[in-house]
């Protein structure tokens, strides 16, 4: 298609986008589409206006997924998106400021930003915001991640430090402690021989779909485990780094997995309650044994053998075994 039929053809998608939102809202949605006049409105000509959020719309973004594909998959991640991020501010109550504001998010599906390589999606900071990368299966995979990072680097009241704990925060917020219903609607992005094993195990919720937490801690169990060695891995220091035995046996906070980590912040809370452990997220090893009354390591293997009977009750164990 010529650059100026491209157009075109942007122009009427806006209008008829617009007059779906004008009857969406009258079903009560709360989102609105507008005309950028920012100045960022040549790469990003129009916006959402949501609560929770603003989402800047990529033109070329559009062109590469096809109008019909970008839009289905947009009002898609609306349809849970608010519900979503107020669930996270409710986990973190009594943590934030008493304001959040509206997060800037945006596509950025044909890669601009040198993170596209690595994630799908990435937070930047309370003035840049979230980018989205590759489609939107993708960016609704990371989406409350990536918020709950807005959360607590940006509006908490204590101080988070970077790396570790802002992961393992990240972490449990998105995948254990609220229900995600954006990466729910794409089924969490599992494929579909994963999405069998779970309805053949009956490791679904009440409408069918893969309960994710089920996963989720029957992976931070593999880790542990010596077929799990060797295997690369994304750390909570956000780096990709090499399973080894020394770390299986000998864990340190920086060199757990992602999930590894979701899983210990829920232990923690679970035994320690949220006030003591929200307000403790910038301690480093000494301050863990002042806080705790235990090494990391100690803790980390608490909640080893009690991730371990909760994947033998789920029958976990023995499917990875062979039985």
């Amino acid at each position: 298609m010529r650059k100026g039929l491209r157009g075109i053809a942007f122009v009427m998608a806006l209008i008829l986008t617009l007059c779906c939102t004008v009857s969406a809202l009258g079903e009560g949605q709360k989102y609105q589409i507008e005309e950028n006049t920012g100045d960022n409105q040549k790469n990003y000509p129009y916006k959402v206006v949501t609560e929770s959020a603003v989402l800047y719309l990529g033109k070329e973004d559009i062109e590469l997924l096809g109008e019909e594909a970008f839009y289905d998959g947009m009002y898609k991640l609306l349809e849970n998106m608010d519900r979503d991020f107020a669930e996270a501010r409710e986990v973190m109550k009594g943590f934030l400021k008493d304001e959040v504001a509206p997060i800037s998010i945006y596509t950025d599906f044909i890669g601009r930003a040198e993170e596209a390589q690595f994630y799908s999606g990435y937070y930047y900071g309370p003035e840049k915001g979230i980018r989205l990368f590759h489609n939107w299966e993708q960016g609704a995979s990371i989406l409350l991640h990536e918020y709950t990072h807005y959360l607590t680097y940006g509006c908490a009241t204590v101080e988070v430090t970077a790396g570790a704990w802002g992961e393992c925060i990240a972490e449990y917020v998105s995948k254990i402690a609220c229900r995600n219903y954006t990466a729910r609607a794409w089924h969490y992005g599992l494929m579909e021989e994963e999405k069998t094993v779970f309805a053949a195990n009956g490791w679904v919720d009440e409408e069918g779909y893969p309960d994710y937490r089920v996963y989720y801690h029957g992976v931070a169990w593999m880790f542990g485990q010596p077929f799990a060695i060797d295997t690369r891995y994304l750390a909570v220091c956000d780096n990709m780094m090499t399973m080894t035995k020394e770390q299986q046996e000998h864990p340190m906070l920086n060199s757990i997995s992602d999930l590894e980590g979701g899983c210990f912040m829920e232990f923690l809370v679970e035994h320690y309650g949220k006030d003591l452990v929200f307000t403790h997220l910038n301690i480093d090893g000494k301050g863990i044994r002042e806080t705790y009354g235990k090494s990391f390591e100690d803790l980390f293997t608490e909640w080893k053998q009690e991730n371990e009977k909760r994947c033998e009750e789920w029958g976990i164990t023995a499917l990875a075994n062979g039985k």
